[in-house]
């Protein structure tokens, strides 16, 4: 069994695995931990949002980076620019020098922060592979 890959774990929800592989695997950086509903940590990183076209494919060539604000087995808000008119993405987080987690998210909030960046935030759906290459879910290069 490979521990780095959630699927094939049967016993334990993908979507937690995978939050607790990239939550170790930023442990240093990560001091700060909450609890609401589920476990919620401070992630101050680049994450790279790939949106989905009309089709329901990727649009791979759209891809863009925001900046993470927290993460919890249940979403992810981050900070970006300017508001996304995106519904659908997928959110790929590095875990190591180029090694990918991806997971497809439904973004349902967005507001203007007093700094000048608007928040955005959404609901993560199912592990998927990322757009950005080779990650623990299939072992292959995207």
């Amino acid at each position: 069994m490979n521990a780095l890959n959630p699927s094939t774990r049967k016993d334990v929800d993908p979507i937690v695995q995978w939050f607790g592989l990239l939550r170790d695997s930023q442990h240093a950086s990560l001091a700060i931990t909450e609890r609401r509903n589920s476990e919620r940590i401070n992630y101050p990183f680049p994450v790279f949002l790939t949106p989905y076209d009309s089709m329901g494919d990727l649009k791979t060539d759209d891809s863009f980076g925001v900046i993470g604000r927290q993460l919890s087995p249940k979403g992810f808000n981050f900070f970006h620019r300017e508001p996304i008119a995106e519904k659908r993405v997928v959110a790929s987080f590095e875990y190591s020098p180029d090694r990918w987690l991806g997971m497809q998210l439904e973004l349902n909030w967005c507001r203007f922060g007093r700094h000048g960046y608007f928040e955005n935030g959404g609901e993560f759906t199912s592990v998927v592979d990322s757009p950005l290459g080779v990650g623990p879910i299939s072992g292959r290069s995207g």
